[in-house]
């Protein structure tokens, strides 16, 4: 278990996406009109686990403003030193969360002693609990302890039980827009088509696009994957390339994904978002080799790929096959 604080996250006021959803859960704390369990729905990196943070600390904070938390009250001081005795965090770090854990922390959010009688349990990627972990948590969210509010978080939640899901308040996060986002790109030096290019790599993660505005190779693996792609060359090395890229297969089959979608609209006048003209270029000379049905069977082969890089395939020959169909 990971008591990691307040401190690893944003200030309330500057998350990104999801304006009015956390406007309204903000007000509803700071006025004690919580439900017991909330679950934070949403795919992976879009600011769950780090609104459920900054929502502790505006919604505890002695001298708040409209903006969320002030940072330096006795409230702030402790959550932002791991200190705060009120909160636990449980946070993605471990594999699975097991039974003793949870019964751990079913006495943590019955025990007497806080002056202020409010506990919050935050739990993220929630669908770790083994199912015997969930039916001991069950029973914990059919009677929750007066004053405990518990934040599940889970981007699956389809592997949580129902009796569990039917027992939360959900709370649905959608990815953040370019709009939104725009911002944070310009800061980083990126004019708007670079930025389109940038968020539709990330699959509209804002964990993911952090770390590739901060990734000085990402760039260059960008341009070297377009590259090949309108270019393939030799298949047998341009295959053996890409099956190469292993440790990274995600990151390739999104970026692949967006430029397959941003080639798709060509015919409907919109263009595709390259981060700078070299890009833009190849991204070209690709898009007047595919057209009409010959973009139906480079997406037909597209999921084919994906399906059999799931099993036991040989990487390199699916590629191969994957990039005859872009010639």
């Amino acid at each position: 278990m990971n008591h990691a604080g307040i401190a690893e996250s944003m200030r309330f006021k500057d998350l990104i996406g999801n304006a009015g959803l956390r406007k309204s859960l903000l007000t509803a704390f700071r006025a004690g009109r919580t439900h017991s369990t909330y679950l934070f729905l949403g795919k992976d990196g879009i600011g769950k686990w780090t609104t459920a943070r900054a929502l502790v600390a505006a919604a505890w904070c002695e001298q708040p403003d409209e903006n969320g938390d002030c940072g330096q009250c006795p409230s702030c001081v402790k959550l932002a030193q791991d200190v705060h005795p009120e909160l636990r965090l449980v946070d993605a770090t471990e594999r699975i969360i097991k039974i003793d854990q949870i019964r751990e922390l079913t006495e943590w959010l019955w025990l007497k002693g806080f002056s202020t009688g409010r506990r919050i349990l935050l739990v993220d990627a929630a669908e770790r609990m083994n199912p015997q972990s969930q039916n001991c948590f069950l029973k914990t969210l059919e009677e929750p302890p007066p004053g405990a509010v518990i934040i599940l978080i889970s981007a699956n939640p389809g592997a949580l039980l129902p009796t569990i899901r039917s027992r939360c308040q959900k709370v649905r996060f959608l990815p953040p827009t370019h709009a939104e986002v725009m911002p944070l790109l310009v800061a980083g030096g990126f004019h708007a088509e670079a930025g389109q290019a940038l968020l539709q790599a990330a699959d509209g993660s804002i964990r993911t696009l952090l770390r590739l505005l901060e990734d000085k190779q990402y760039f260059a693996f960008r341009r070297e994957v377009v590259r090949r792609l309108a270019e393939p060359g030799d298949f047998f090395e341009t295959g053996k390339w890409f099956a190469e890229q292993k440790e990274v297969l995600p990151e390739v089959f999104t970026l692949i994904s967006s430029l397959l979608h941003d080639l798709m609209g060509l015919p409907y006048g919109s263009q595709p978002a390259a981060v700078d003209p070299e890009e833009r270029t190849a991204l070209t000379a690709l898009a007047q080799r595919l057209h009409g049905r010959r973009m139906l069977e480079v997406l037909d082969e597209f999921v084919e790929l994906r399906k059999r890089s799931a099993t036991n395939c040989n990487l390199q020959l699916c590629f191969e096959r994957f990039l005859l169909a872009l010639v």
